[in-house]
């Protein structure tokens, strides 16, 4: 069979690509704000001060071919260089050190332009040399540095009018042929076209690129978040540069809570009730952990580890792990009200020294042994539901800062006899 036409909408596609490729503006006005500012504030001066000082240095370069070639007209290509148009570039150059640049730059790329077209076509003009055609052709030839110097479309438009106009008026005053200014103008239009394509492709570009930079920066926040989710920002700061995470740490406070009555409500609960419920609670221990300064470990089913003093030392991180466990005893019950369950927390803390670090490649995780974690696991298992049951070590560290109930002596598997209290308070002295 021959080949057959394409459906529309299979041609519709690539054509409204091609079209998008010169769309002059976004549609949404936030980010088109944004993009103008960005390109303003960056993009343009960049591309100027490339242009410009290409522009120079060129022009400076070129005066040798001036000097070999023009040996007829004197001075003037030399005047025109070194007196007019290099000062004009070096001037631009240095205003594009500007904040204001980005906003005036068209307008000045066109006074730029125009200046630099009218000396080159003088030289021409002036010459009695036979290649005066050649220097007013390579004058509209000049239109093509717009798309380089990021020139905005609108002002590569003007000055593809005002270009010819220009140049005609340069060739008559020389007293120049009609078929020489007909060969100007239609030369001068042909290259301004060129340069107002060459401006809205870069154009363009620049939003594609824009576009693409915040996806990618998008894409990197998100990252970012996602490891912060599961990484101190210290930790995960230190596992992009490489190497292992583990530090002896001198004295850290460690607490697990456990929902008590969180079983039963389990068996009756769908597995869409169990999570959300469990999710609130969580993300009420999750936030009253930020707003007291405390460490999220991580969640072991309906248990809950924090810890204070790592990954960074704090003098006062045993309190702040005090008053975290006082307010988690309220966040609960202000729950189990909402939820019209039963419910209850049961907290354990101990202060003492421990081992912090990540281990492993892939779903790697801040984490905390030794034995002062296994005791404050002990403190929530034997403890009390509604209770917060600390350690002496604990009870001494936080001293009369707070209020307590001693509880005596109990035997804690793997540690023998311990000696604990229960945390009422804050001291009202």
């Amino acid at each position: 069979m021959g080949d057959r036409t394409p459906p529309l909408p299979v041609l519709a596609s690539p054509l409204r690509a091609g079209l998008s490729r010169f769309r002059s503006h976004f549609q949404d006005a936030d980010l088109e704000r944004e993009f103008r500012r960005d390109y303003e504030a960056d993009e343009i001066p960049k591309a100027a001060r490339t242009t410009y000082g290409m522009s120079a240095a060129m022009l400076s370069v070129f005066a040798i071919v001036d000097w070999l070639v023009l040996t007829d007209a004197g001075r003037w290509p030399l005047v025109i260089r070194f007196g007019f148009l290099v000062p004009i570039y070096v001037v631009l150059l240095i205003l594009s050190l500007f904040r204001f640049y980005g906003r005036v730059h068209g307008v000045l790329a066109i006074v730029a332009l125009l200046s630099a077209m009218g000396a080159v076509a003088g030289i021409g003009v002036s010459s009695s040399s036979p290649g005066k055609e050649l220097y007013l052709a390579s004058a509209s030839a000049l239109m093509l540095f717009l798309p380089a110097a990021r020139v905005p479309v609108g002002s590569a438009a003007i000055a593809a009018l005002l270009g010819p106009a220009l140049l005609v008026a340069i060739a008559r005053l020389g007293s120049q042929s009609w078929t020489l200014q007909l060969f100007v103008a239609l030369n001068t239009i042909s290259v301004g076209v060129g340069a107002i394509v060459g401006a809205r492709v870069v154009a363009a570009a620049a939003r594609q690129n824009f576009l693409q930079r915040r996806l990618i920066e998008a894409g990197r926040h998100r990252s970012e978040q996602l490891l912060l989710n599961v990484l101190p920002r210290s930790i995960a700061e230190r596992l992009k540069e490489g190497g292992a995470i583990a530090d002896r740490i001198d004295e850290v406070t460690v607490l697990f809570a456990d929902i008590v009555g969180f079983t039963p409500m389990a068996a009756r609960l769908s597995p869409d009730q169990l999570v959300a419920r469990l999710g609130e609670i969580f993300s009420e221990f999750d936030r009253l952990a930020d707003e007291c300064g405390i460490e999220k470990i991580k969640t072991i089913g309906d248990a809950y580890m924090a810890v204070a003093g790592a990954p960074a030392p704090s003098s006062s991180g045993v309190d702040q792990m005090a008053d975290m466990a006082l307010q988690m005893l309220e966040r609960v019950e202000a729950v189990s009200r909402r939820f019209g369950e039963v419910l209850d927390v049961r907290i354990g803390i101990h202060t003492g020294p421990a081992i912090a670090g990540v281990l492993g490649t892939r779903k790697f995780a801040y984490d905390l042994w030794g034995e002062t974690v296994n005791l404050a696991s002990r403190m929530e298992h034997h403890g009390i539901a509604g209770r917060i049951q600390v350690t002496d070590a604990t009870r001494q560290r936080l001293g009369d800062r707070f209020t307590f109930e001693d509880r005596g002596e109990i035997e804690v598997k793997g540690a023998g006899v311990v000696h604990t209290w229960f945390l009422l308070g804050r001291s009202k002295s």
